[in-house]
């Protein structure tokens, strides 16, 4: 009995994953005059730089995820400019969906850049850490665009959690950018891929672990770092650091997607 129970889990996990779909969704992009805030060693002082801000859309046999909002509107960040992006219910109907087919969302952190969207998805489920809820700001209207939240159907969760249940989505927690940061691993037919939040911000974050200056917890950051960077090896995982144009231009341009 146990036998046949694992088979069909295995049988059914790689069905699943070879369903699985990801796409990338143009939702703004940051223009940075000085990148400075982004390195507390001063790697990017007086670094002008040009960041992708993108929503992620996930199929999967039992439903579609939103990871992910990117910006909404233009606005000034003080360091720079977020440039709202095309309609993203205009996107979702170029694949015969509406944000009312979106049953789960969730967000690597509740930063402006990664919520400004939330609005659209007052009735999906929400799947987040409540540590992450409590610390967000309302500085520039984070709060008045995550208030979905508080009505919302909820998932709320304290670290890692399998989106489906099968393993192929999974959110892994990685706190330092933020007090409960959290990182997206895929299971896809061609593969293991990361979804990096605000981990790293561009590939030279990565090479040299690279700390913004702003981050709750410097040490929650490097441990959060080593944490992924070893799933990554273990797991053999491609990862997509969120904000870097060259890995966001690296995948199928919408509407086509990653499988």
């Amino acid at each position: 009995m146990k036998l046949l129970i694992m088979l069909g889990f295995i049988t059914f996990s790689s069905f699943a994953s070879a369903q699985v779909k990801l796409y990338t969704i143009d939702c703004g992009r940051v223009f940075a005059k000085d990148f400075g805030l982004f390195a507390d060693t001063g790697d990017f002082d007086k670094v002008a730089v040009e960041a992708p801000s993108p929503c992620f859309l996930i199929t999967h046999p039992k439903g579609n995820f939103m990871w992910d909002m990117g910006i909404n509107k233009d606005s000034d960040a003080g360091f720079g400019k977020l440039v709202g992006s095309p309609s993203l219910v205009d996107n979702l109907k170029k694949i015969n969906l509406t944000p009312k087919d979106i049953g789960l969302i969730s967000f690597s952190h509740l930063h402006l850049d990664h919520i400004g969207n939330a609005p659209l998805f007052s009735g999906s489920t929400w799947i987040l850490n409540p540590e992450e809820y409590k610390h967000a700001t309302n500085l520039m209207g984070e709060a008045d665009l995550i208030k979905g939240y508080k009505k919302a159907k909820k998932i709320n969760i304290t670290g890692d959690h399998d989106v489906f249940g099968d393993g192929t989505v999974r959110i892994i927690k990685a706190p330092g950018h933020s007090h409960a940061h959290q990182v997206l691993l895929l299971t896809l037919k061609s593969g293991k891929v990361i979804l990096s939040g605000d981990l790293y911000h561009q590939r030279l974050s990565r090479e040299k672990r690279l700390v913004p200056g702003f981050n709750p917890s410097r040490a929650d950051t490097l441990a959060s770092m080593e944490r992924i960077e070893g799933i990554i090896r273990f797991h053999k995982a491609r990862l997509i650091i969120q904000h870097d144009n060259q890995d966001i231009k690296s995948l199928p341009v919408f509407p086509n997607y990653l499988e």
